[in-house]
């Protein structure tokens, strides 16, 4: 089992309801990143056309193009992409975590459970009801999204999975950065990227807790 893994936390803003404009940033922001074959890139929650739901079609559209961009990314480079990005299925609108692997396909899904009720999530998107956890060389990785952390109850379930690394896109304000910083500090390891301009690389060693 491998102990160390490549990180990149690729953070950035969205144009909301705007997929092509959010890819057109994206794009260049990672023209100048080199990620090592097997690495793993981490976006923000929502990224492609943040939290809008209105005309769904053309978003339908923007985010599968979105989609298609980073299977293709993932090939080239050899790594391993996570995020979140909307979801249609059925007439229902989800806040979809995803992981992309170095061959292109999708290797897990998750649908964002705890829905920010406060940000109107609850009235645009379905919430989701399966915990996610899946293999790796690193061992067992689980998914959550941005709202999940405030519910120890999730990664509990996580845990008993045998989890040792949680990703967890998001879109956490700024001002309540304290907060997210409280809820982080228990439980497996977990990482995420957030909406600002940046990116951050590392390496990260795994620790048996």
């Amino acid at each position: 089992m491998k102990e160390t893994l490549g990180l990149h936390l690729v953070q950035f803003s969205t144009k909301a309801g705007g997929p092509a404009a959010t890819l057109d940033g994206l794009q260049s922001l990672l023209k100048s990143l080199r990620p090592n074959p097997g690495d793993w890139l981490v976006f923000p929650e929502m990224w492609p056309s943040g939290f809008s739901v209105d005309h769904r079609a053309a978003l339908a559209r923007g985010n599968a193009e979105c989609l298609a961009w980073l299977q293709n990314y993932a090939r080239t480079r050899q790594c391993y992409l996570v995020g979140s990005m909307l979801e249609l299925a059925k007439k229902r609108a989800y806040n979809s975590a995803y992981v992309i692997t170095p061959s292109g396909k999708r290797l897990a899904s998750y649908r964002k459970i705890h829905l920010f009720a406060y940000g109107g999530e609850t009235r645009r998107f379905q919430a989701g009801k399966r915990v996610v956890a899946f293999s790796s060389p690193w061992g067992k990785i689980g998914l959550a999204v941005c709202f999940d952390l405030r519910f120890p109850e999730l990664f509990r379930r996580l845990s008993k999975l045998g989890t040792r690394l949680i990703f967890l896109p998001s879109a956490w304000p700024k001002e309540r950065l304290d907060h997210f910083t409280a809820c982080s500090r228990h439980g497996p390891s977990k990482i995420s990227a957030m909406s600002s301009v940046s990116t951050r690389s590392a390496q990260v060693t795994m620790k048996n807790r």
